[in-house]
């Protein structure tokens, strides 16, 4: 992708928001540009070399602003598009997309490098940068952290050094070069060698950063699941040394530009954009209105005619054409004519109903427009999750197959073991059917077989309805049967636990389930993000017995990820109180509920 796109988000201040805006204008009249323009209210402006359109609205606790420019130039045009939300009661954000028709990569405008430079800016937990971070091995701890913060969506670059080979500090001022591009989209990280030997130590050497090599992390690292190491890439010092400087950091602008573009816009930004977009639509339509030059139903000045005293009757059909006459008249100067001709009155009567047809077609351009508004708005939607599905759909198929040879491998290591103990049989026979999974058939089926798990601690205290409801989208019943694997995977983890008297949660089971079943380690998450909950919290309130909760109800945040239907794809939440009274509750299974990706 070679657009640039970062939603920067900063703590609300008069100050911060006043800095904000100072960048905003400075760079719009910068040589070339020349929109000296007031923000402070909505205006259209436009020079030969571009146009301006700047929406500002009033929000329940503050404003909203959208500054569209369109610069043209011989490449291309260009267009910048800057909103903002100013929030008084908290969190505020500005947005900054550039896009070129020629396809060419964008550039980091100046106007990102200057905000970040003026006021404390964020991108979720992390503090975005200009310049790369240089860590310490005081460090080590909070970057960790970091990388493994659930909220977390923006990738780090991380380089590790070391005490020989290349000094420090000029090696310190190429990674700069290199993460120009990066700025806003990322943030870069440099491990002194102290440092990088410390990384490795605490992380592992599955997600270690070479000296001398960078990686790129994305989001959710699990340093204890040494298959998620595949997502991070690594760019090795020997390609690192056979590159100029130049392409290396292209390419690292192109990585940090494609992850930005896969990356779901926040809901609140969507929301936002949404409201003022309909503003600007409004007041297209008013300047479309004005450009065909509609004008209001004005008062008539008839003539006054002559006293009928003065008019000398000459007889009857005298006086008749004389009446007539003067009608005549009186049409002609009321329709401004020099002659009452035939194609004179057909000239009045096409620009009369000039004005009814320019007022009908500026209904149906408002229709049209709002129409594609909501078609445009459903398809962002369907989008933003479809990215996410997609990046899913990635790392799931690279964990897939590295777990797949090693079960393969597994298989091998142990028929070769029963050949080595005389059991021929076992070691070349086929799986007996008795030892496949008997899967539901559908979540009518389901409903039944896991109250068969009730025995072991699985307790199904959900609305059924939510959950019937999805065998119309499960054709392929890829969600009723990894709900009865998830079903299955809980009944074992209470077992384990019962047994070996462990003390563990599910995430930790999966990973290490001793003997018992699990699943893939992307299919189980354990909780949601900050947002999520503060915006959507509501959603995950499910249903439990009265034993669990007085009111029947409590927060579920863990839940297993049970199919790709596109913005439908289902989930199963659960409640763990094996520590309590040795159950586990499933208050949820149906389709995907609201969360920033989706709302």
């Amino acid at each position: 992708m070679n657009s640039y796109d970062v939603v920067l988000d900063f703590m609300y201040s008069e100050p911060n928001t006043r800095a904000v805006i100072s960048s905003l204008k400075s760079w719009l009249a910068e040589a070339g540009r020349g929109f000296d323009v007031d923000l402070s209210e909505t205006r259209f402006m436009a020079s030969e070399s571009g146009e301006l359109a700047v929406i500002r609205k009033r929000a329940t606790h503050g404003f909203e602003l959208l500054a569209r420019m369109v610069e043209r130039k011989p490449t291309g045009d260009w267009t910048s598009e800057v909103s903002m939300h100013a929030n008084y009661t908290g969190t505020s954000w500005v947005r900054v997309k550039v896009v070129g028709s020629s396809g060419r990569p964008a550039k980091i405008p100046r106007l990102a490098a200057s905000i970040m430079n003026a006021v404390p800016v964020f991108s979720g937990p992390v503090l975005l940068t200009a310049a790369p971070e240089r860590v310490g091995v005081s460090g080590v701890d909070d970057l960790i952290d970091l990388l493994c913060e659930p909220d977390r969506d923006i990738p780090l670059f991380i380089t590790g050094t070391a005490s020989f080979g290349i000094p420090f500090d000029p090696y310190a001022e190429r990674f700069a070069k290199w993460t120009r591009q990066v700025r806003g989209l990322s943030n870069a990280y440099i491990l002194d060698p102290i440092a990088t030997e410390e990384f490795r130590a605490q992380i592992g050497d599955e997600h270690s950063v070479a000296p001398w090599t960078v990686r790129t992390f994305l989001p959710g690292v699990d340093p204890a699941t040494a298959a998620d190491a595949i997502r991070h890439r690594v760019l090795g010092s020997s390609k690192l040394g056979q590159l100029p400087d130049g392409a290396i950091e292209t390419l690292f602008g192109r990585i940090a530009r494609g992850l930005a573009a896969n990356r779901p816009i926040p809901g609140d930004v969507r929301r936002t954009e949404r409201a003022l977009r309909r503003v600007e639509d409004a007041l297209f339509v008013d300047r479309l209105r004005e450009s065909v030059h509609l004008e209001e139903e004005t008062h008539i000045q008839l003539p006054v005619a002559e006293s009928s005293a003065s008019v000398v009757p000459t007889g009857s059909a005298s006086a008749e054409a004389e009446s007539y006459l003067i009608q005549v008249e009186w049409i002609r100067e009321a329709l401004g004519l020099e002659e009452l001709s035939e194609e004179a009155l057909r000239d009045v009567a096409l620009r009369a109903s000039q004005g009814r047809v320019h007022a009908s077609a500026l209904e149906g351009v408002t229709r049209r427009l709002q129409d594609g508004e909501r078609a445009r708005q459903g398809l962002e939607d369907e989008l933003e999750l479809l990215k996410t599905l997609a990046e899913d759909d990635e790392t799931d198929l690279a964990l897939l197959s590295r777990t797949l040879s090693e079960r393969e491998a597994e298989v091998r290591w142990l028929r070769s073991k029963l050949r080595e103990e005389g059991d021929f049989e076992a070691a070349t026979n086929p799986i007996p059917p008795s030892a496949l999974t008997q899967y539901p058939t559908d979540f009518t089926d389901f409903l039944v077989k896991v109250e068969e798990l009730r025995p072991s601690g699985v307790i199904f205290c959900g609305n059924p309805k939510s959950a019937l409801d999805l065998d119309d989208l499960d054709t392929l019943s890829q969600a009723v049967r990894t709900a009865w694997d998830a079903c299955l995977v809980l009944s074992d983890y209470i077992r384990v636990r019962r047994e070996l008297g462990l003390d563990m949660g599910i995430q930790e089971y999966i990973k290490n389930p001793r003997g018992g079943r699990t699943v893939g380690p992307k299919k189980f998450v354990k909780g949601e993000t900050g947002r999520t909950m503060r915006d959507h919290g509501e959603e995950r309130v499910l249903p439990v017995p009265i034993s669990v909760d007085a009111t029947g109800f409590t927060t579920m945040k863990a839940h297993f990820r049970l199919a790709k239907i596109g913005m439908k794809s289902p989930r199963m939440y659960v409640l763990d109180r094996f520590s309590l009274d040795g159950c586990l509750y499933i208050g949820f299974i149906g389709v995907h509920m609201t969360n920033t990706k989706t709302s």
